[in-house]
């Protein structure tokens, strides 16, 4: 048994190493004013660490790292007050129901251990700042382990679930829910209405291929991620009864954008961006944003679209709305009717036609951004606020009006000589106009 007295109120970390020393009890007494204490020891048995801890009210942080701890017994940390107890890389594969009896410990961090399975009795009937379960070994969480527990977050990213039942979240309170980068494929229809307060679910990097009703009537809900899941239908109505801010649902099977899919929500933003989405139905993005309430960046990028019907986007108020690394080939006449867009990014699509009335009833604020397509070699960018097309070309930008592009009958391609548009201007080109960043809008 080692005993440590600490009599100075003014240290701030102490750490107590002991080396080549299996210790089945480790008492350490009076760190009263010690605010982290760090064992850094081989540690076998933990059987007595609530006596060791019991009445250290100003004792902040516990941390034990990278030692041979296979289990957290029962009532190891009966009544223990801390701000935080890690124990991270410890070979932890148990935690018997009981080990936090009692205890008042707002943050618990148990990663890169060997965690198997959540039992009931662990974490149940208590409140939690965050909990930490990630990059662990869990494949299954008995039916009421979270039940009456109240957390503001709960990490179990990086294991090995596959679905989430229903009695999984009974009668919990999560305000942000981890689950990224696991094996989900099934999740049951009310397991997320079981948990009340959520405001806030990743479930990025999973093998999802439907959402079915899973989200209806999650009042607090702002943010979802789905991003890298095997998603191929959101059928309308799949987020009803949520708050949306942000849902993200890049690189996934989507190929087509439904109606009635995000009606009346109040987003900031929408990321479709990595899919293989051809087709985006009238009306998809009707009632999302609103003079008062704007869209900051509708993600639209890396997908296979090749066409857009005129109106697709009416009605639509967004800072950013992102067609990059598409098949379009010509920007229609009306294409972005009835649309009020910042910037609308256009570049590295395919587009060799821009045709007369392309920009008709659509209002673009800042520019439009063509660069890497062939239409008018070296046309980079269309400042529409002062109806103005910009072109890069060896000696020094020319500036052209767009009035002049419509005084032509006829589409606009690169096979018109650019020489023989009209009131062309010539301006030339500086070391630090060569550098002009456009996305920006520095034009």
């Amino acid at each position: 048994m080692i005993t440590m007295q600490i009599k100075e109120a003014s240290i701030l970390v102490l750490i107590l190493t002991i080396t080549n020393t299996k210790c089945s009890d480790i008492v350490v007494a009076g760190f009263k004013k010690i605010p982290h204490l760090e064992f850094t020891s081989t540690i076998s048995s933990l059987s007595d660490l609530a006596d060791i801890l019991h009445n250290k009210t100003n004792l902040n942080i516990v941390l034990i790292d990278n030692q041979e701890v296979s289990v957290l017994p029962n009532r190891s940390l009966a009544n223990v007050t801390l701000e935080n107890f890690h124990m991270v890389n410890c070979g932890l594969k148990d935690i018997e129901p009981g080990a936090l009896d009692s205890a008042n410990i707002s943050n618990l961090k148990f990663p890169y251990n060997d965690i198997e399975a959540i039992k009931k009795g662990v974490f149940g009937y208590r409140v939690f700042g965050m909990i930490f379960l990630n990059e662990n070994k869990i494949s299954s969480i008995e039916g009421g382990a979270f039940e009456g527990m109240v957390a503001n977050g709960l990490d179990l990213s990086s294991n090995r679930l596959t679905k989430l039942s229903e009695s999984m979240f009974d009668y919990s309170t999560i305000s942000q829910l981890v689950l990224s980068h696991n094996d989900i494929s099934e999740i049951e229809s009310s397991t997320l209405r079981k948990i009340t307060g959520l405001t806030y679910i990743n479930l990025d990097g999973n093998k999802l291929e439907t959402v079915g009703d899973i989200f209806e009537n999650l009042t607090n809900l702002t943010d979802i991620l789905l991003n890298s899941n095997r998603i191929k239908v959101l059928c309308p109505g799949v987020f009803k009864g949520t708050s949306l801010t942000r849902i993200s649902l890049g690189q996934n099977n989507l190929s087509v954008v439904h109606q009635g899919v995000f009606n009346n929500l109040p987003l900031e933003l929408i990321d479709f961006s990595g899919n293989q989405i051809t087709t985006i139905e009238a009306g998809a993005f009707f009632n999302v944003s609103t003079k008062t309430r704007k869209l900051q960046a509708l993600q639209l990028d890396h997908n296979n679209i090749s066409s857009i019907d005129p109106g697709t986007f009416g009605q639509l108020i967004v800072n950013e709305l992102s067609l990059s690394h598409n098949n379009l080939t010509t920007v229609n006449k009306e294409m972005f009717e009835g649309a009020d867009i910042n910037i609308l990014s256009l570049q590295e699509n395919q587009i060799s036609t821009i045709e007369l009335g392309a920009f008709r009833g659509v209002k673009i604020n800042w520019f439009v951004d063509l660069s890497g397509n062939t239409v008018l070699d070296n046309l980079i960018l269309v400042n529409l606020e002062s109806t103005e097309f910009i072109l890069k070309k060896k000696h020094g930008y020319r500036i052209l009006s767009l009035q002049d592009f419509n005084r032509s009958n006829s589409s606009m391609s690169t096979s018109q000589n650019i020489l023989e548009i009209p009131n062309e201007r010539h301006f030339p080109v500086t070391s630090e106009e060569v550098n002009l960043n456009v996305v920006n809008g520095d034009f």
